[in-house]
């Protein structure tokens, strides 16, 4: 999956990207197909992703550094898991967007109530803890 479609998938809609970073919603088709991403969009998707794309993900030829975030972002901001050193891995960042997504989608399509969901939280994201550290 690419970071366009990561982001869409985690805002809900490409219209809801599209209203957020004030561009059209026919752009964000462009980029979710693989037309790049200005550099000048970058930085407002990372942010509206919470750290779950880098910029590294968006324009690797801009952002060379897979591991840099922008001041002020930290992966997955909205729940802390980290290894004992303090760092969150890559893959533990995936994994926690993935879970919280399905968890979401359960909920919208009414399959999973609010408290359940919680449960669930509290369950799921101390597994990816268990993914190993990347660069």
């Amino acid at each position: 999956m690419n970071a366009i479609k990561k982001v869409i998938r985690i805002l809900g809609s490409a219209a809801k990207l599209a209203r957020a970073i004030g561009v059209s919603h026919t752009a964000i088709q462009f980029w979710r197909d693989g037309q790049q991403v200005p550099p000048a969009r970058v930085i407002d998707i990372v942010r509206l992703s919470q750290g779950a794309v880098s910029p590294y993900d968006i324009r690797p030829d801009i952002y060379p550094d897979p591991d840099w975030m922008p001041p002020g972002i930290e992966t997955n901001q909205r729940y802390a898991i980290t290894h004992p050193d303090g760092k969150l891995s890559r893959e533990a960042s995936t994994a926690v967007t993935a879970i919280r997504s399905a968890i979401e989608d359960l909920i919208e399509a009414g399959l999973l109530d609010k408290r359940t969901a919680e449960s669930s939280l509290v369950f799921f994201l101390p597994l990816a803890t268990l993914f190993p550290l990347g660069k």
